[in-house]
């Protein structure tokens, strides 16, 4: 168990959480520009993508099992374009040469053995209770000029402001659900 592994489980115990993620599917986040388009992430000509650099979508959800506070708080979370990729490769590895999967993912490795072993003997990568509690908002974003100024962001921006409500609403639902004592012990975790 990695360190980081170990550091989100020992959270989850001592808060009396328990982690589930369901996928969704291969819709993508708001703020990516693909979203229009429709890409499929399935399809072997999705890889590589240049904007569309997200994985799956997942719903992930975190439970109190004594349920003495809020018992449950939900989010989005779309995981990483390199676990997407290494889920394409374990699935279509065995349909594929070396050749066809260093073209389709537009660099070299699989054909010269540099990745090692083909990832076929692995279990796909999905969300982890790691994965989403290091990147939860872990303190007050505070005022917009504050956020764009620390992050950023164009004051004068319609994006910003987007970013800076969905952050907000974000720290408002876990200081809503966690106590202060558990948002110390997730601020941490990084």
């Amino acid at each position: 168990m990695s360190e980081y592994t170990e550091q989100a489980e020992k959270f989850l115990k001592s808060a009396n959480l328990v982690f589930t993620a369901r996928l969704v599917g291969s819709d993508c986040p708001q703020f990516c520009t693909d979203k229009e388009k429709g890409v499929d992430l399935d399809k072997v000509d999705s890889f590589p993508r240049k904007t569309h650099i997200h994985g799956k979508h997942y719903l992930c959800f975190l439970h109190r099992a004594d349920k003495t506070l809020a018992s449950a708080i939900s989010f989005d979370y779309w995981n990483s374009y390199a676990d997407e990729e290494f889920n394409f490769v374990r699935t279509h590895a065995g349909d594929m040469s070396y050749q066809t999967l260093d073209r389709v993912l537009g660099r070299k490795g699989y054909n010269d053995g540099a990745l090692g072993v083909l990832p076929l003997k692995h279990k796909a990568r999905t969300v982890q209770p790691y994965d989403l509690l290091a990147c939860l908002t872990k303190s007050d974003p505070g005022a917009f000029e504050q956020f764009c100024s620390e992050y950023g962001y164009d004051t004068d921006s319609r994006k910003a402001e987007s970013v800076y409500h969905a952050v907000q609403q974000e720290w408002t639902k876990l200081a809503r659900f966690f106590s202060p004592a558990e948002l110390e012990q997730l601020q941490e975790i990084s």
